[in-house]
Parts: C-alpha cells; sequence; structure tokens
C-alpha cells in the first residue's frame, strides 16, 4: 500500500535516523526539514520548433542528512513552458524566457529556475530554398554595409505593438537578406529575397511577441548576401529597441481623409495586435464629412463635429453613443469648434471665440459660460478634473474659431464643478511665437503642445513638440521626436495611461506628421499618426523626454490621419 506523500516523506526521514516526536516538547526540537531541486537552475538551448525534456530530482534534507523523495514529489510549471510527466519536463515547442519550477512534498516546496533559449529561422516564399546554409557559410565584408532606414535607433514601442516594420536600401547586388530580431533569450530570423533597391517587411504579430513579451532590449540586424558570389554577406549596423514592460491598452479614435474634403473616424484597439484599425463612422450625404471629434475617457460617448456643405468650415457637432453609433443630440451650429470633455464624461466644454460653455455631455444642454478677454482656442480638460488648459490668441474668427494665426499663450483655469465656470488665467507659457494645440499629461502635471516661428496652427510644415511644466518651469523641445523642421508635426495627443520601461515612468504621445515612413515618402496629404514616450522625470531634469518616434502600424499608407483621441477601452459596438 502507498503511503501517502506526507508520510511516505516521514519514513524515508525516519530511515535517514529520524524519529517522530512523542510530545510537542520533542515536536519543538524536531529538525528542520528542506527540500532540493536539481538542477536548481537550468538553461535550455532550443531551436525552431525544437520540444526537448528535462528530468528532475528533489531531495529532502534533514541534520545534514539528504534522500531521495522524486516518487513523492508534485511537479508544476507554467503550461506555457510545457509539462511534467513524472519527474521528466517536457518543454512546449514555443516556449522561451524564464520561469520557475514549483515542487511540493507535503507541505514542504521548493523551486527551481528554468531558462529557455531559442533561436527560430523562417524561410520566405521570395528567399532561395538554401538561404539559411548560404548565410550560415558566410563571412562578413566589412567594406559595405546594408542601411537599415526603419525604424530609428534606440526607438522605445509599447511591447504588445504587433507589428514591427523594418525597412532598408539594396547592398549591391544583395537578392537574398536575413532579418533578425533578437534578446537575450533568443532570435527570430526571416530569410527573405528581393531584388528591388528599397525594401519594406513586417514581421509576424506571433514573431515580435515571442521576443518582445519575454525580454524589453531588444536587437534588430540586416544582412544582405549574393547568391552568385555567396562567400561573403553584408549586415547593418544593430539598431536597439526597448520595449514597454507591460501591454498598452487602450483604443485610438482618429480621422482619416483621403482628400481635406471627405473622411471618416477609424479606431484601433491596442489589444488587437495584428489588425488594421477599422472604419467607425462615415457620414453619408453629399459633402458630408467628419472632422474633429472627442471621448469621454471610457469610450462610450463621442463628440463628433462636421462640414455639411461644401464651405470648408460649416460646421456643426452632434454626440453619438459609441456602442450604438447611435446620434443622442445634435448641437446646432453656432460657430462651437473645438471640444473636450471632463475626465467624468458628464460634462462637455465648447470653445466659441471669447466664451467657454459648459454642456451637459449626453443631452448638450448648456450648464454654465464663461466670458473671457479674448479667444479661447483649443481647450484640453485636465485628467485630473480641476482645470481647463487652452490657447489665449486670435483665431481665424466665423466658422473657424480652432485656426491660430497669431502669436498668444498657453493659459490655465481652475473649474468650479458646482457653477460650471472657470476662475481667471494663469499663465503657464508665452514665448511670443505661434503655440497651439495643448494637451495635458494623463497625470495632470506637464502640457505637451506645438510650436512654429511663423504661420498658422493649420498645417504648419514648421510645427514642432514642446513641454512644459504645469506651473510654467521647465519648459522644452521635444527634439528627439520632433526630429527636425518641415514634418508638420501637429495634433499631440496623450494616450491615458502611465507605463514604465525598464522601471521608469513614460507616458505614450501620439502625434500627426508627415516625415517619411521608412522608404514611402510622405506629405501633408497622407499625413500618419507616430508615437514617442515621454519620460516626467528627465522632462524635470532639464533633459529631452521624448523617443524617436515610430508609425502605428495599423493605419492605411493611402490616408491622411489626424487627431488621435485615446479612450481608457475600446467599447464594443452592438
Amino acid at each position: 500500500m502507498r503511503l501517502p506523500v506526507s508520510l511516505a516523506l516521514f519514513a524515508t526521514l525516519a530511515s535517514c535516523g529520524y524519529r517522530q516526536p512523542k510530545s510537542t516538547s520533542d515536536a519543538d526540537n524536531a529538525p528542520t526539514i528542506t527540500l532540493r531541486v536539481a538542477p536548481a537552475a537550468s538553461t535550455v538551448m532550443t531551436k525552431d520548433m525544437e520540444s526537448p525534456t528535462l528530468p528532475y530530482t528533489v531531495f529532502a534534507i534533514s541534520n545534514g542528512a539528504e534522500q531521495d523523495v522524486t516518487a513523492q514529489t508534485t511537479f508544476g510549471i507554467d503550461p506555457g513552458f510545457g509539462q511534467f510527466a513524472g519527474n521528466v519536463l517536457q518543454i512546449s515547442s514555443t516556449a522561451i524566457g524564464k520561469t520557475t519550477v514549483a515542487v511540493a512534498v507535503g507541505a514542504q516546496t521548493a523551486t527551481a529556475e528554468l531558462i529557455v533559449k531559442r533561436d527560430t529561422t523562417r524561410l520566405d516564399a521570395s528567399a532561395p530554398a538554401n538561404a539559411a546554409q548560404l548565410f550560415d557559410g558566410a563571412v562578413l565584408d566589412s567594406a559595405s554595409q546594408v542601411a537599415v532606414v526603419y525604424p530609428a535607433d534606440q526607438v522605445v514601442v509599447p511591447r504588445n505593438l504587433g507589428d514591427l516594420d523594418v525597412h532598408w536600401q539594396r547592398s549591391g547586388t544583395d537578392s537574398a537578406y536575413a532579418v533578425t530580431l533578437r534578446n537575450e533569450y533568443g532570435s527570430v530570423r526571416v530569410l527573405l529575397g528581393s531584388t528591388a533597391a528599397l525594401n519594406a517587411f513586417r514581421f509576424l504579430p506571433d514573431e515580435w511577441a515571442t521576443l518582445s513579451q519575454v525580454g524589453t532590449a531588444l536587437q534588430l540586424e540586416v544582412r544582405g548576401l549574393d547568391p552568385a558570389q555567396p562567400t561573403t554577406y553584408r549586415t547593418s549596423a544593430t539598431r536597439k529597441l526597448t520595449a514597454s514592460d507591460r501591454d498598452m491598452i487602450g483604443a485610438i479614435y482618429y480621422w482619416g481623409t483621403g482628400a481635406r474634403s471627405t473622411g471618416s473616424l477609424l479606431r484601433h484597439d491596442m489589444a488587437d495586435v495584428g489588425t488594421t484599425a477599422e472604419e467607425f463612422l462615415r457620414l453619408t450625404g453629399a459633402g458630408e464629412c467628419i472632422g474633429c471629434h472627442a471621448l469621454t475617457r471610457d469610450g462610450k460617448r463621442m463628440l463628433v463635429r462636421f462640414n455639411s456643405d461644401a464651405a470648408q468650415f460649416s460646421a456643426s457637432a452632434a454626440i453619438y453613443d459609441v456602442a450604438t453609433k447611435t446620434k443622442l443630440v445634435d448641437i446646432p451650429n453656432d460657430d462651437h469648434d473645438l471640444y473636450t470633455y471632463h475626465p467624468n464624461g458628464n460634462v462637455l466644454f465648447v470653445q466659441r471665440g471669447s466664451m467657454l460653455r459648459a454642456l451637459d455631455g449626453t443631452t448638450a444642454a448648456l450648464l454654465g459660460e464663461t466670458p473671457l478677454p479674448s479667444d479661447a482656442v483649443q481647450p484640453d480638460f485636465s485628467p485630473k478634473g480641476d482645470r481647463i488648459v487652452y490657447i489665449e490668441g486670435t483665431s481665424l474668427g466665423t466658422r473657424g474659431h480652432h485656426v491660430i494665426r497669431t502669436p498668444g499663450r498657453i493659459v490655465y483655469r481652475m473649474y468650479d464643478d458646482t457653477t460650471h465656470t472657470f476662475g481667471p488665467a494663469v499663465p503657464i507659457f508665452a514665448p511670443g511665437d505661434l503655440v497651439y494645440y495643448p494637451i495635458v499629461s494623463p497625470d495632470g502635471e506637464w502640457v505637451v503642445f506645438n510650436r512654429a516661428a511663423t504661420g498658422s496652427s493649420r498645417t504648419n510644415t514648421d510645427g514642432e513638440l514642446w513641454a512644459v511644466k504645469m506651473d510654467g518651469t521647465h519648459a522644452q523641445k521635444l527634439g528627439i521626436a520632433s526630429q527636425g523642421a518641415g514634418l508638420a508635426n501637429t495634433w499631440p495627443r496623450w494616450a491615458p495611461f502611465e507605463q514604465t520601461v525598464n522601471g521608469e515612468k513614460v507616458f505614450w504621445l501620439t502625434f500627426s506628421t508627415s516625415r517619411p515612413f521608412g522608404i514611402y515618402p510622405m506629405t501633408v496629404e497622407t499625413e500618419q499618426i507616430w508615437m514617442t514616450s515621454f519620460s516626467p522625470a528627465r522632462a524635470a531634469r532639464d533633459e529631452d523626454p521624448s523617443s524617436p518616434a515610430f508609425r502605428l502600424p495599423f493605419q492605411s499608407l493611402t490616408l491622411g490621419n489626424h487627431i488621435g483621441q485615446w479612450t481608457e477601452i475600446a467599447v464594443q459596438v452592438e
């Protein structure tokens, strides 16, 4: 008859000279029992879909005596790494990274560390059948190099980005390429064939996730080889990427235009990796065009401004229920232009020249209004719910109140949630040139905005990204993200959640820009939405808080994409 594990262990220890205590005092003097797992730490090297096995042995230790108790041990491990058959671990064919093996004998427990490293190779249909052998047998030609043009070196991305694009220029006569992404736990190599001068490739979502979910420090390399002269290969400089410590969540709604007179609202849920943005709302009447929009943080209601005739600024608006795409109420054409919701979603604030109005967030009923000494342009409400930030400046006037054409200043006003009115203006930043599109960070401490020496806020090709603390200190250019002049950086918008990158707090910031997307030239008509990280700690030290920007991969290259408004969730459409 087989004894229960605890009794079996007791019997085993007894054979080593241990006696069961006869009394409480005897029990108090009983020797300590510990478990030892062998191997205590293992690193298993695997390739492709290999599924190796690893046996474990467990020992009980008391008073220096050690006894094999493997047969009485219960073994456990994360199912993603494999499963046990007795004491033998069958490692999963997709396992990669670090995990813990847990063992138990009765009430006694212990753990062991397991690291699985995996190198995988995928042969694309375009590559020579023997590409792997060619690259493995070639030596480096250091006299020439593959030029990678996207992504930028030192880029920081959400670990659930889903799709990683890689663009490069052909090296000499090379027509076979090996694109490799690696971290401390392994690598993913994809072999391709191409004779094009400019090349674009995208890792599959599972290939990206294989590495980004288990290690945040990543390296990218592209090698090129001429199959007719396969003794040498050329390589790119290694580009470093850093992934966030956790998945990014939330949804982005943006305005996509094929031309400035038409368009629709699209959305993307960051949880839906590897998918393209879906068209969310389009007006079908002649001459109708969706444009500026605002959403509640919970994503349940949306304010949409649209043109209803051929005149560019003939604008009216409506509030929609997101789940049903049902229009709840029209907002009369009363020269309202840009809107912002209170964080609780119950109040909607609108600009109308030198007036700030508070409307009911569902019915649009007037709750209160505050007359101002000058135009209040491009308002944004702090996520803390205590103040509104906007530009004091001169707008284009009737039918274009959101477009700033003269130098102004960024101010805030404290909000009275009883009367729905605002206190006096408190200056934040007044540099003497054009500032526009201010947006308050998720912690309510920073304002990011656009800045340009001349022109207006509408399609300003020289727009840069800047940040300033709410108290007016630490004003600085986001030079790394802005990159340079002539790129039409505009419409910055914060994603709603704080994240960490290598333990450092960051926020995600999106903006529209006409900069080239790797090998693809862009114009102001095909602006794309890019993302950068923002480090409050670096900003507070007067260091550039941004990182090299990257294009959000779910967009269409044929649309001009603007005003990426974020919500905490993507509400399911009924």
